[in-house]
């Protein structure tokens, strides 16, 4: 019977375990590099329209990126700063703050753009890729 006992512990344990999620924050280190948007969704559906859309994080805190926020600017380079997986940027005295989902080989962010809701999946592009 103590056997069954220490496998149930050891059962739930495992469970518990697998099922946390990972709470750790993005770092500078992890952006750095140029994301390619994969996918974007405004309100929940599908968009085509930001499918040229790139980021490129730099270790100094630079970010560039063609992400269409001004009708002035084609492509921006900006400071940003990551915070409780975060990323924030200012562009003519407007703040805006990517939400940070999923950072692996994707960097899934979620923001909002003229009170409308987007998310955007990213995948890490080698420089070769990028065209530059």
């Amino acid at each position: 019977m103590n056997s069954l006992k220490i496998w149930s512990l050891f059962g739930v344990f495992l469970l518990f375990y697998s099922c946390t999620n990972d709470n750790s924050e993005a770092t500078v280190d992890q952006l750095t590099g140029y994301w390619a948007m994969e996918s974007a969704m405004r309100n929940g559906k599908p968009i085509n329209t930001l499918e040229n859309v790139y980021f490129e994080f730099d270790v100094e805190g630079n970010l560039t990126s063609n992400l269409p926020l001004s009708r002035s600017l084609e492509e921006y380079t900006v400071l940003y700063e990551v915070e409780e997986n975060t990323i924030s940027y200012s562009i003519d005295d407007t703040d805006y703050i990517l939400q940070i989902e999923q950072l692996t080989d994707s960097l899934i962010v979620s923001t909002q753009l003229q009170s409308t809701p987007f998310q955007m999946v990213l995948v890490r592009q080698a420089q070769s890729e990028s065209g530059e």
